[in-house]
């Protein structure tokens, strides 16, 4: 006899077992495919969000050291042939006896025994210092006030390219040491691989640069301002300076074309004597790791404030 519950109605019966188990290889097999797909990519964007920073950092330094070589260089040009015109003293100012405050040389470097690092070329300028401690040279000492006016007192800022021991061409700082008279450098930014100045010669002396010549131009046309201590050179009727910097970054890694050609002083520039003023990365001599560097070129066109006492007149041509 069966038993029931009222009604005719019969207990539940019990849950039945699942006969699958677990996973079959070919699920496996899909399962670990797929988990791999997904850490390769998560691995491929890592990779990329690290070399993109890697880019961004050393174009950020890049920018950084150029700006900074720049400003340091304008400040140094609108500073030559600065006068003593107040204080306590007697005014200090240029004489026509004086040497030029602004000079250089095309396709050299300090020392001269050194070595030439890529063409670049040497900008050399002369300034008075002040009591009140304003006037400092381009590694950013304070260059005193002096009370007889003389050659051998002003200041000086030099600046030069050098490639140093690493293999790094760096843009360097020269300067006299107040205190011991002595020849000392700075390093001011890496990476510079030209650095390159052209002079604006006022010949009509209406404060207007007539001609932006090299440095070897100038001392062509006027064999005078060859001289060290010439007097009385066209490098006095410089009015202003054109600077142009190229920069490469530390790593071998760049987001732009490779094999490109750098004009410094821009594509109409055409003075194929002035080496350096154009740089191209197929060039065979340059090295197969220092084509893929980020570079940059900076430049200006700085007016001098101050004008300096005599000078030649010769014909521009």
């Amino acid at each position: 006899m069966m038993c029931g519950l009222p009604g005719g109605r019969r207990p539940p019966s019990a849950p039945t077992r699942s006969l699958q188990a677990g996973l079959t290889l070919v699920e496996l097999m899909v399962s670990l495919t797929l988990g791999m797909l997904v850490v390769a990519a998560a691995m491929l964007l890592l990779l990329s969000s690290k070399s993109s920073f890697t880019i961004e950092d050393d174009t950020s330094r890049l920018l950084d050291a150029g700006r900074f070589a720049i400003e340091n260089i304008s400040r140094s040009v609108r500073q030559a042939g600065h006068e003593v015109l107040g204080g306590e003293v007697p005014p200090i100012v240029s004489q026509p006896t004086d040497t030029p405050n602004i000079s250089g040389f095309d396709n050299s470097t300090l020392p001269a025994t050194g070595g030439v690092q890529g063409h670049s070329d040497i900008l050399q300028l002369r300034f008075f210092g002040n009591a009140d401690g304003s006037i400092v040279n381009c590694a950013g000492i304070t260059v005193p006030a002096v009370t007889p006016a003389g050659t051998s007192e002003r200041g000086w800022s030099i600046y030069f390219v050098r490639q140093v021991s690493n293999g790094e061409p760096e843009l360097h700082c020269g300067y006299t040491d107040p205190t011991t008279a002595s020849f000392m450098t700075v390093a001011l930014a890496s990476g510079v691989e030209s650095f390159q100045v052209l002079y604006g010669i006022d010949h009509d002396d209406d404060g207007v640069p007539d001609r932006f010549v090299t440095a070897t131009t100038l001392m062509t046309l006027d064999p005078q301002a060859a001289l060290p201590n010439a007097v009385n050179s066209l490098w006095k009727k410089v009015v202003a300076v054109k600077v142009a910097l190229l920069l490469r970054g530390a790593r071998t890694q760049r987001a732009d074309a490779q094999n490109m050609v750098y004009d410094l002083f821009g594509a109409a520039y055409d003075d194929k004597a002035d080496l350096g003023s154009q740089f191209s990365e197929a060039d065979p001599g340059l090295p197969a790791s220092e084509r893929s560097r980020t570079r940059k070129v900076f430049s200006t066109t700085i007016q001098l404030r101050n004008r300096a006492a005599g000078g030649n007149v010769v014909a521009l041509p």
